[in-house]
């Protein structure tokens, strides 16, 4: 790979968003988990005259890119931060805690927000089993599907749930730093419903008559039912039309299980984490094709705290105008702003995957513009780095799109965040700025009190802002009464 771009970032006090989680010394609850936006706060304190310590308050939106934990390096890291990337989402090496905290830790010294991006099986709970038989889906004909446990089966879902907490407690012991976990596009292998012993029993107990099955599918092989998208029931030719009422009652229950595994991902990463943003990407027109009930199943979550959702617009050789659709921007963004959660756009990063135009300069741009123009609260990169399929690496390449990034995401960074509460604490004493028992003012993003000068040199500063998380830190000053 060629150089990354060059140094530009000038050294600075920009003090970014700080994780609440286990181990932190911040970690308290709050009463909002989305996260739709980020602080920053530049301190300076007038060590002579008035006594004054003003602080500019800067917000701007997620900005993420999609990592994997052998691309955290040093130089990565700041090539990210050049364009603009405040937030990293990444698949965590749960079999390593130690290599799993070092990642994290890494990307949280560099003042990213880190989303660990999961699936659905983050943990293996093979070992939790105390018996083998009788666990795995089984296909129309009765044959036991290798290697895919049936979600609905008790013994699964209790070794899952015991691997998963252990995880999570390894996690927790271990302070590692998250502020949000994300279910990255959940669900099944398209068609392959489970008729095995306990989901033919469940769903005879719940609709009243047994599981509908396919026709014409004799001397199929697979495992699968061809079905349409993105209706999840079986093509015309594979199902008898009177067994249709039928077939939308399995769609229905082929989903269940994929909203419970999710909800118990949740519910256990929310025990230890409680600050934890809890989150679901799928793309704009996947129920239940998958076996994702994602409107009536997976936004019905308590624990959920964001949507998101994928517009790729090379995959399907179109527009990246695409991130302007309007009637996704209702479905997604309109129905988070309703809820109270955040909406994230994932955009296409270099990898375009199978079947798939190249990018080209310059759409970044318009993706982005058009994303954000719909309301989102951040955009998502997709994948920084992947493997390139196609002859188009030249002469666009990771360099020159990080360029346009930087470009693209400029007009939206570094805004004066008003309607803040600013709480400071110097020597033991607390006060506030613009919230309750004001002591100070505040206006167009800058906010100014005055106090004594710290006798131990340290200022202890909490933001409150009502669309983000609480920006926390200590700062030490000098003399002059500049950050150190």
């Amino acid at each position: 790979m060629k150089p990354l771009l060059a140094g530009k970032v000038a050294a600075c006090a920009m003090l970014f968003l700080v994780a609440a989680c286990a181990g932190s010394c911040y970690a308290q609850a709050v009463d909002n988990t989305a996260i739709k936006g980020i602080l920053k706060a530049d301190i300076r304190y007038a060590a002579t005259g008035s006594g004054e310590l003003t602080i500019k308050v800067q917000r701007e939106p997620i900005i993420a890119m999609q990592m994997n934990p052998e691309q955290v390096t040093e130089r990565d890291l700041h090539a990210l931060k050049e364009c603009g990337v405040n937030t990293v989402s990444i698949g965590l090496p749960l079999a390593d805690i130690k290599e799993t905290k070092r990642v994290t830790d890494m990307l949280k010294d560099k003042g990213f927000t880190v989303f660990w991006l999961s699936g659905l099986n983050p943990v293996s709970c093979e070992r939790f089993l105390s018996s083998k038989a009788d666990i795995s889906k089984v296909d129309w004909k009765g044959r036991k599907i290798n290697n895919r446990h049936c979600y609905r089966n008790p013994q699964v879902k209790e070794a899952f749930n015991k691997a998963l907490f252990e995880c999570v407690a390894a996690m927790a012991k271990h302070s590692v730093r998250l502020d949000g976990v994300i279910m990255n596009e959940p669900g099944q292998t398209a068609g392959e419903f489970c008729y095995c012993q306990h989901c033919s029993k469940l769903f005879q107990q719940k609709y009243g008559h047994s599981m509908p099955k396919p026709v014409n599918l004799e001397e199929s092989t697979k495992s699968s039912i061809p079905v349409d998208w993105p209706a999840g029931m079986p093509k015309a030719k594979y199902m008898q039309e009177s067994d249709r009422v039928a077939w939308s009652k399995m769609a229905e229950f082929y989903c269940e299980p994929i909203t419970e595994r999710i909800e118990d991902i949740f519910k256990l990463m929310r025990s230890s984490f409680p600050q934890i943003s809890c989150q679901v990407t799928t793309l704009t027109d996947i129920h239940p094709y998958y076996g994702l009930d994602f409107w009536n199943g997976v936004m019905n979550i308590g624990q959920l705290d964001g949507i998101q959702t994928a517009i790729y617009w090379a995959v399907g050789k179109v527009s990246p105008y695409t991130a302007g659709d309007e009637g996704v921007a209702r479905k997604f963004v309109g129905t988070a702003q309703k809820r109270g959660f955040s909406c994230y756009y994932w955009l296409q990063g270099y990898d375009c995957g199978d079947n798939s135009g190249p990018l080209k300069p310059g759409e970044i741009q318009i993706a982005v513009r058009e994303a954000f123009a719909r309301g989102v609260d951040g955009i998502f990169i997709w994948s920084y780095l992947n493997p390139i399929r196609g002859p188009w690496n030249k002469p666009y390449d990771w360099d020159k799109y990080l360029v346009d990034l930087d470009e693209a995401v400029a007009p939206y960074l570094n805004k004066p965040a008003d309607k803040c509460r600013v709480v400071v604490n110097i020597n033991g004493s607390e006060k506030t700025v613009n919230g309750d028992s004001t002591e100070g003012r505040g206006q167009g993003g800058v906010y100014r009190i005055k106090t004594a000068k710290p006798a131990d040199g340290k200022i202890r500063l909490t933001v409150y802002h009502p669309a983000c998380r609480p920006l926390c830190q200590e700062i030490k000053i000098d003399d002059g009464g500049q950050p150190k």
